[in-house]
């Protein structure tokens, strides 16, 4: 009888040992997708600012977002000091582990490139500096149609 409940103990072990990992698998195995938008704006005469969101995904959760704002502007003065902003407001964000910042400045055009890794990110940390977020985490993740929301109320036109 002991050896018959063992078995019967060691077989429940292994299928539900199994289950988990096939569960774990589908997870790892959902393709990522991408879903790209973007925006104009000429902020004044001057100076234009085409802003490109890649929202990459997996099912309906976002797995990684990447910002680039390219602003076109014509006066060097105006150029360097709207680097220099946007270096200063990217500092907010540096501590932040899974959060990236790249600004560069080539010709008459200032590059602001911003990667966030929402499947590792601190989004408590995020709210911090950020409140508005909130709004779109739900289960401690983003749903890819909430921040898709986000962008367009923003002026961005997505491709679905």
């Amino acid at each position: 009888m002991k050896k018959v409940c063992y078995s019967i103990f060691i077989l429940m072990l292994i299928i539900t040992s199994s289950a988990c990992s096939n569960k774990d698998e589908k997870e790892d195995n959902i393709k990522e997708e991408i879903v790209k938008c973007s925006s104009f704006s000429q902020v004044e005469e001057g100076m234009n600012i085409t802003t490109e969101y890649e929202i990459r995904y997996k099912g309906e959760y976002v797995s990684k977002t990447i910002v680039t704002d390219k602003a076109e502007i014509e006066d060097e003065d105006t150029r360097v000091n709207y680097r220099d902003m946007v270096n200063a407001i990217n500092e907010t964000y540096n501590y932040i582990d899974y959060y990236k910042t790249e600004v560069t400045m080539e010709g008459n055009v200032v590059k602001n490139v911003m990667e966030i890794d929402y499947e590792n990110i601190s989004l408590e940390g995020l709210r911090k500096v950020y409140p508005p977020v909130k709004g779109y985490i739900n289960e401690g993740k983003v749903k890819k149609d909430d921040i898709i929301k986000v962008y367009e109320d923003q002026g961005a036109i997505c491709e679905k």
